[in-house]
């Protein structure tokens, strides 16, 4: 004995049952702040972004006075995040991690000779 079902309700009762055994994995979009964003930085950068979106004009005097706000925290705390080098003897540590998270090429270890003047390749970063 066979019973007909509707395509509709196949693909339906196919698709609940889906998702309640199945769940859909959510991406989350999380932005990773730089470390030296002071929490009054970002809340003036997301302000300029919203005057921006509101007058859809980089003259508009609200939203340049929000842009230059933003610009003058900015590289305040820029500035106050790099003076890292004043307490290195206590900190070494974060400072060193800053100087590396700074430089833009990673070190390589090259390929090794051994005595007998075979030469081994590694493929890992150190």
């Amino acid at each position: 004995m066979y019973v007909k079902i509707d395509a509709p309700v196949w693909n339906m009762a196919e698709h609940d049952s889906l998702r309640l055994y199945f769940p859909l994995r959510k991406s989350h979009k999380r932005r990773h702040k730089v470390p030296w964003m002071t929490y009054k930085a970002i809340k003036l950068v997301s302000h300029k972004h919203k005057l921006y979106k509101k007058y859809k004009s980089a003259r508009h005097p609200a939203y340049a006075k929000a842009a230059r706000e933003a610009t003058r925290e900015v590289r305040r705390a820029k500035r106050n995040f790099e003076k890292l080098s004043e307490n290195i003897d206590t900190d070494r540590k974060s400072f060193y991690a800053y100087v590396r998270s700074r430089s833009r090429t990673k070190e390589v270890i090259g390929s090794l000779t051994d005595d007998s003047g075979i030469t081994t390749v590694l493929h890992s970063i150190a």
